[in-house]
């Protein structure tokens, strides 16, 4: 009888590889709200975020005295040597080891000299930036654009952001992240509308890239045309005093964050009128306190909205929003709020997060 050899042959073993070193570099936009901001991001991909401080200690001192001519002549207006200290920060882990990913959460203030390290200090590491201008404004602001061509990906907080940036950085990946929102912390009150009877009150929240001038024109118009709508500005007081004080406008400056969170749920509607945009705290924060949206006609307010929580007017065009905001009372605002209100959950921190993890593991 022949005997018959069996060959076993192991299947190769899979080995998992393991989650890439995130580096958050960041920092804290002051005019924001506590819970409001992009560097909210970062929090729980990064144990250990480098957060820009405002105060030095000697040595860093010395540093960036060292450095003014790098940090003068970086060709980027917003960067400064905090922006420096911090790339001398994530330099120092850069040198640690590799398959990390080091992600400057805002790219025109932070990121401008750490990715000459691959040229210097070679490791299998990756650079990631988000950047949050309209490209004519960062054509403005950014002057010198060669450190672009050394990220591995770019993170855009609009789409209208996408044909600019690849075109100043070819080959690199771009990919839309939008913003995130606290919907724990934005949220409607229990009734989500004012009473019924009470005066409808429109919101504006923030001054970058308001159109303030929209804002005060429409007002005026509605002195003749309702005088009971009220306008309520919530923004810092040089800013607000470029918008004249009229009977029907009411102004908040320097107010804290449950001061905050009461005018948006105590609010008819959101009304904000824009120059231009990316992503915009006021409208998530808005959406997720369940207000409809009176708003501009703009890409990036696309980018965020659903056609059932917002009514837009063309930009620029006073006549529009004022026939907008006459016709209030004949929208379906509870409908609107609703659709606000789940536009912003799918918004949610944990949501946009999740995205960026992903494109992380991607990197590395």
């Amino acid at each position: 009888m022949q005997q018959l050899s069996v060959v076993c042959r192991a299947e190769p073993r899979k080995v998992s590889k393991p989650d890439p070193r995130v580096n958050i570099i960041s920092l804290r936009m002051h005019n924001h709200a506590g819970p409001s901001g992009y560097h909210h991001a970062g929090t729980g991909l990064d144990p250990d975020p480098i957060l820009i401080e405002e105060k030095f200690k000697i040595p860093a001192r010395a540093l960036l005295r060292l450095a003014k001519p790098w940090i003068e002549n970086s060709g980027s207006t917003w960067y400064h040597r905090d922006g420096f200290w911090g790339e001398c920060r994530a330099a120092g882990r850069w040198m640690r080891g590799s398959s990390q990913v080091f992600h400057f959460l805002y790219g025109e203030n932070l990121y401008r000299y750490l990715g000459n390290l691959k040229q210097f200090w070679p490791r299998q590491n990756a650079i990631v930036a988000t950047y949050h201008t309209p490209a004519w404004r960062m054509q403005e602001l950014v002057t010198n654009e060669a450190h672009l061509q050394r990220l591995d990906a770019i993170v855009i907080m609009a789409e209208s952001q996408r044909e600019y940036l690849e075109t100043l950085a070819p080959g690199v990946p771009v990919h839309f992240i939008p913003h995130g929102v606290n919907t724990d912390y934005f949220h409607p009150l229990v009734t989500e509308q004012p009473a019924a009877g009470g005066p409808v009150k429109l919101v504006c929240v923030g001054a970058h890239l308001r159109d303030f001038a929209v804002f005060a024109e429409v007002a005026r118009n509605l002195l003749t045309i309702d005088p009971e709508i009220e306008f309520h500005l919530v923004c810092n007081t040089k800013d607000a005093a470029s918008v004249p004080d009229l009977p029907n406008i009411r102004k908040w400056s320097a107010i804290t964050d449950a001061d905050l969170l009461r005018v948006y749920q105590t609010s008819t509607a959101l009304l904000l009128p824009l120059i231009d945009s990316t992503a915009n705290n006021a409208l998530l924060e808005g959406m997720a306190c369940g207000l409809p949206i009176i708003s501009t006609e703009l890409p990036g307010v696309h980018d965020y909205t659903s056609k059932e929580c917002c009514v837009l007017a063309p930009k620029g065009d006073v006549g529009a929003m004022t026939e907008i905001v006459k016709s209030i009372g004949s929208l379906d605002l509870p409908s609107m709020a609703a659709a606000s209100r789940r536009q912003a959950e799918s918004l949610a921190w944990s949501q946009v997060r999740a995205r960026l993890s992903a494109l992380y593991l991607s990197l590395c």
